[in-house]
């Protein structure tokens, strides 16, 4: 599958103006680093992150993304030869399961980045077990699909939202790859937003998915780069993919999945084409990005949800509606649905419930009493 962004201009025009990609979940290939690589095809600086792995892997993993910047189009790259080096590539260790390291990892990146473009998130598990606390205390598996994904969102702000003026501009964007329309939403959010109590596989991952849809539409929504346009925020599903998802499942179960991977999964690299190409390729080559999805009814008169004054700017019958909010993406790059409890009122209190979760852990958030929320993330 190729992409008809994958072009020589597009190639010398992201090198020249050193765009930059993080991309989370890199570790033992999967669909982070086909990412990686279609950005690092596409001549993007590509800032891996992943599990802290032998210097010798590292290594091996920027030699790959470095020999797929340098063979996309020979004449590209013998032209940046001559101009300028072709991207230089990184890999950043990080445990995800501690929300302090990521946020740790994260300056460390703004330090030697101060702008950056992209943000992919793939990093994930599928397991069997339950409730099982990080030691911060919160579950393992909630903590790589949605806490570490918000947190490192929050502490990349200043870099994403350090654009210029130049003629090659376009906002960033962010895009965690987890279960876009494909999930149901989790409506015990107000009792028990960890999952303490009602901790099951399908909570969890219903609450992860749709923890993902409130978290990025209250950034698409509050969030502004230094030009006033929306950081553009996507929460996208990647489908069946042939990867090694399921290392942690049970010999037997784990035997079924590599068996239907075998005949019905698509490649990491299709499914990195497809994701890429709909989003962040689409939007760098001055394309449109996927529809926004159909709001759920406003919240009737008189309830707690249309008392909210913060929230209650986006309904599904307000303008900024028609401009803002999270996109939501299906495995084939088209737009898929929110869910019908996608609510003002559930977006405030996952968001509280979030920014709780990150202050004990020791990560510094943003101050919700302020009147503009995004003058913080701005760089001095």
């Amino acid at each position: 599958m190729r992409s008809k962004y994958l072009t020589t201009v597009a190639f010398q025009r992201n090198v020249s103006s050193k765009k930059t990609a993080v991309v989370v979940g890199t570790s033992h290939g999967g669909i982070g680093e086909a990412c990686a690589n279609r950005l690092a095809e596409q001549g993007f600086i590509v800032v891996a992150v992943g599990r802290d792995r032998p210097e010798q892997s590292q290594r091996r993993l920027v030699e790959r993304l470095m020999e797929t910047s340098d063979s996309t189009y020979p004449t590209a790259s013998s032209s940046c030869h001559n101009e300028r080096p072709l991207p230089q590539h990184e890999f950043y260790p990080c445990n995800a399961f501690s929300l302090r390291d990521v946020y740790d990892t994260c300056q460390k990146i703004r330090k030697k980045h101060p702008r950056i473009d992209a943000l992919v998130m793939t990093q994930g598990m599928a397991t069997t077990q339950g409730f099982t606390p990080t030691e911060e205390g919160n579950d393992q598996k909630m903590t790589l699909h949605y806490y570490s994904r918000i947190c490192m969102i929050l502490s990349l702000l200043p870099a994403l939202s350090n654009k210029n003026n130049s003629r090659d501009y376009c906002p960033a964007v962010v895009v965690s790859i987890l279960s876009g329309g494909v999930h149901s939403a989790y409506t015990n959010y107000e009792k028990d937003p960890s999952l303490k109590q009602s901790y099951s596989i399908q909570n969890a991952a219903n609450a992860a998915g749709y923890y993902n849809d409130l978290a990025l539409d209250h950034l698409a929504l509050n969030y502004q780069d230094n030009n006033n346009n929306s950081i553009k925020f996507v929460h996208a599903a990647p489908g069946f993919v042939r990867t090694n998802w399921g290392t942690e499942l049970p010999m037997l179960l784990r035997a079924i999945v590599r068996f239907l991977q075998r005949w019905a999964a698509k490649s990491p690299a299709d499914c990195a084409e497809l994701l890429m190409g709909s989003t962040i390729l689409a939007l760098q080559a001055g394309d449109q990005l996927p529809k926004l999805p159909q709001r759920p009814s406003p919240p009737a008169l008189g309830s707690s949800s249309s008392n909210n004054n913060i929230d209650n700017r986006y309904n599904s019958t307000s303008t900024a509606a028609e401009e803002e909010g999270v996109y939501i993406v299906n495995q084939y790059g088209e737009t898929a649905s929110l869910t019908k409890h996608h609510t003002p009122e559930a977006r405030r209190i996952i968001w509280k419930h979030t920014m709780n979760v990150l202050r004990q852990a020791g990560v510094p958030v943003p101050d919700e009493q302020q009147k503009k929320q995004h003058e913080q993330y701005r760089m001095e």
